[in-house]
């Protein structure tokens, strides 16, 4: 009750505020959290909000209550994660305090939002123990108490200060493994969205990763300015072939659809933001050949100008809303339930043209499999 009286007061301050403003107090409102909001904002009208988000904080909703088990997948070198999303799982967050835990030599860490205090404070206790530590960001978050606690403590941090998005969520320890996904370092991210984590265990992997992080912390290259210097842009580990992009330099959205033109049988998505008119084209195109296409929208989203959900539904896709309270934040392909794309790139213009992002495309039978059935989960379909 007190959260509806609250929005009740708050609605003529609404009314009179600039456009972007009122669009994310709207989705505050809905249940949406500070970054989803602020993200979602730029893909679709590239407008920095005006402040309201702080005023809006207190109408988020309580956290779900704990869902089945997500599905978790290894296969020697590779793991594959998602969040439940609830509080009371904590098996993502653990693992990356693991990995935090065991680094001996360095941890370069690309985050976009760097809002979570205990994995602060674990990068915090291997800097004191000598261990290489080093934090790109994006600006927007620059005040996040999680990033305070590391820059007092000495880590050295550089921000993104573009209007685009350093929209990263990797990080790669000891030159070795690397970890990515869609997984911001907050308590949404790891609590309350739908998102999945990769833990790569690959030398080769981790070269490109680190060589994109150097770009962002020793020259300052975000975005269009980074240069196309991917090392190792095929790796194959065990019984999975691995491709490794980053956006913009890398034409990530020309292999999306390359891989989309080539479907056979079916294209499963899982997306935030989904924008993207040449990649929809794509899908479509493929259904006119008998390619099924089934995808999951983030609910706030949908419906927009510029989402693809009503246009990919009229040309005969089943197009399925989210029910989490907080956000379904994957950004994730699954074609012929063989290949899976996945990473940081929402399917929009901004995520391949403006923002720095990167992308895996994952060649392999059982990762596949496990990411259909978190697709599954999350649009029930059994």
């Amino acid at each position: 009750m007190i959260r509806r009286i609250r929005s009740c007061i708050l609605v003529p301050f609404i009314i009179s505020a600039v456009a972007s403003s009122a669009l994310l107090a709207v989705w505050i409102m809905r249940g949406g959290d500070q970054q989803e909001a602020r993200e979602f904002l730029h893909m679709v009208t590239d407008i920095e909000p005006a402040g309201l988000v702080e005023t809006f904080i207190e109408a988020l909703p309580e956290a779900a209550p704990i869902p089945p088990d997500a599905p978790i997948a290894s296969g020697g070198t590779i793991e594959i994660l998602f969040t439940g999303p609830s509080p009371r799982d904590h098996r993502v967050v653990d693992r990356l305090d693991a990995l935090i835990d065991g680094a001996q030599e360095s941890i370069l860490c690309a985050w976009y939002d760097v809002g979570y205090e205990p994995i602060a404070n674990a990068l915090v206790q291997r800097h004191q123990a000598g261990v290489d530590v080093r934090i790109v960001s994006d600006e927007r978050y620059g005040t996040r108490e999680a990033l305070a606690i590391c820059k007092r403590a000495g880590i050295p941090v550089v921000l993104d200060d573009r209007d685009a998005f350093m929209h990263n969520k990797f990080c790669v320890i000891d030159g070795r493994t690397v970890w990515t996904g869609s997984t911001n370092i907050s308590s949404n991210g790891f609590f309350k969205n739908n998102n999945n984590v990769i833990v790569i265990d690959s030398p080769e992997i981790s070269l490109n990763f680190t060589v994109e992080f150097k770009e962002m912390f020793d020259e300052d290259a975000f975005g269009p300015t980074s240069r196309a210097s991917t090392p190792n842009r095929i790796v194959e580990l065990g019984d999975v072939i691995v491709e490794n992009y980053f956006a913009p330099e890398d034409d990530a959205q020309e292999r999306i659809i390359h891989l989309i033109g080539n479907a056979e049988d079916s294209i499963d998505f899982m997306q935030f933001a989904f924008t993207s008119d040449p990649v929809a084209d794509a899908m479509i195109a493929r259904m006119g050949d008998g390619v099924r296409v089934r995808g999951v929208f983030e609910d706030r989203n949908a419906g927009s100008d510029h989402s693809e959900d009503d246009r990919l539904a009229a040309a005969g896709a089943l197009v399925i809303m989210d029910t989490n309270p907080g956000a379904m934040h994957h950004k994730t392909v699954i074609i012929d339930e063989r290949i899976v794309i996945t990473g940081s790139y929402n399917l929009s213009k901004s995520a391949e043209t403006s923002n720095d992002e990167n992308l895996l495309v994952l060649h392999s039978d059982w990762i596949a499999e496990a990411y259909t059935k978190e697709f599954q989960r999350i649009a029930r379909i059994q």
